[in-house]
């Protein structure tokens, strides 16, 4: 995704939608853009992190 602002409030939404069920790289940081890779994680993180809860 490319953002002219930081998209963090995106990420809080997806957080509590979805839980941990998605990753969330910066890859530039602004202060003009911010680029974000969000990817889907694969079902065995999935299960680890479970494991942890």
């Amino acid at each position: 995704m490319e953002n002219d602002h930081d998209p963090k409030p995106l990420y809080y939404q997806f957080l509590a939608e979805r839980g941990q069920t998605f990753s969330w790289d910066y890859l530039e940081n602004g202060p003009e853009i911010w680029k974000v890779k969000i990817a889907k994680r694969k079902l065995r993180i999935m299960k680890k992190l479970l494991v942890k809860l």
